[in-house]
């Protein structure tokens, strides 16, 4: 729709290769994870649903496709859980990250259109758009609360611990391991590009820490301190003055799926703890390659929210270890893809690397 700049394209690149894999392969396990008498056909639709809309939020080269699979996604999860109060909860926390991004991105649209003279919803020139200095901050408060809700981040937790703890095994997976996945793209892919530099940076990266702390201090017995507490990480990273930060940041966003996908295969209120079980060391050990240089960079520019942000990892690991009895044998063979698949993320560090950090450097000779 050329008059309207507006236009079905989808788009992949290294990054988003390795995520569009993934969630690939986590469909295949949430169907794997249950017999299919007691997946049923209902279940078995919505999984792939809600796959189908998870890969065209990661290949989505328009800023309306793109909000078009988040809502598809959003409708598929919400059925996901099937229960009116689990269902009431997560659709109003999302559905309004979900309305913060449509007010963000209608705001580019229009912006593109006074600062070019033709409209354009396309992802990729966001950051070619020069928003006045008194309005920059304020587009990225916007952004980032988008983000804080569908992340989410703390203190907006409370759907998550009601949105989980009925599911059964295969929902939870796709939920935790999958949707995690949404609100870090769109911070990602529309958010930090055009205000990577705004000084509402150090408020989010003061909510990030706080969110690691919450992890670190709140309950073991609920899925919302975990995944507050790995989205914040997951924020600092992304969040990170050096290219490598920010690879980390977005590595953690993988390695976030990935373990609370091995903890996923656990209940996660479960009474009869006898820990430390194998996956929830598992689970530590897939986070701590990306905590690490996470935490390296931000101690060279803010030491006390490093200092926060580590003391509540330390926590939330120790919970962790100790929380999760021994996985069933049937179960523990479906950590192995989880297993591999991380070990080939560590051995494709470039494929974190921003775009623009992986240009090789041209000296005046060429």
């Amino acid at each position: 729709m050329p008059a309207l700049g507006l236009s079905y394209d989808l788009r992949i690149d290294g990054f988003t290769s390795i995520l569009v894999l993934w969630i690939a392969l986590l469909a295949l396990l949430a169907l794997l994870s249950a017999a299919s008498r007691d997946l049923g056909r209902r279940d078995t639709c919505l999984i792939l649903l809600a796959e189908t809309a998870l890969l065209g939020l990661l290949t989505a080269g328009d800023g309306v496709l793109f909000l078009a699979f988040y809502g598809a996604g959003l409708m598929a999860f919400t059925f996901i859980l099937g229960r009116a109060e689990e269902m009431k909860a997560f659709f109003l926390f999302q559905a309004a990250g979900a309305t913060l991004a449509v007010v963000y991105l209608a705001i580019c649209y229009y912006l593109s259109w006074v600062q070019t003279g033709f409209p354009s919803a396309e992802i990729a020139r966001l950051p070619s758009l020069v928003t006045y200095p008194d309005f920059q901050s304020r587009m990225f408060f916007l952004g980032a609360a988008a983000v804080a809700f569908a992340a989410p981040l703390f203190p907006l937790t409370p759907w998550i611990s009601s949105a989980t703890s009925t599911l059964a095994a295969p929902m939870r997976l796709f939920l935790l391991g999958g949707w995690s996945l949404a609100g870090t793209l769109f911070f990602v892919r529309a958010v930090l590009p055009s205000h990577f530099r705004s000084e509402g940076a150090l408020f989010l990266s003061a909510l990030a820490a706080l969110s690691l702390l919450y992890a670190g201090l709140a309950s073991r017995r609920s899925w919302a301190p975990l995944l507050a507490g790995l989205q914040g990480l997951v924020v600092l990273g992304l969040l990170s003055p050096s290219a490598e930060g920010v690879a980390a940041g977005r590595a953690g966003m993988l390695q976030l799926a990935l373990s609370l996908s091995t903890l996923s295969l656990w209940k996660a209120d479960s009474e009869n703890a006898r820990g430390p079980a194998l996956g929830s060391v598992l689970a530590v050990l897939m986070f701590l390659p990306a905590s690490w240089i996470v935490l390296r960079e931000l101690w060279t520019t803010s030491p006390v929210l490093a200092a926060l942000a580590g003391l509540g990892l330390l926590l939330m690991v120790s919970r962790v270890v100790r929380t999760l009895p021994p996985l069933s044998p049937r179960r523990s063979v479906l950590l192995l893809p989880i297993l591999g698949f991380w070990i080939l993320s560590l051995l494709a560090p470039f494929r974190f690397l921003p775009e623009d950090a992986k240009a090789p450097a041209t000296t005046e000779e060429e």
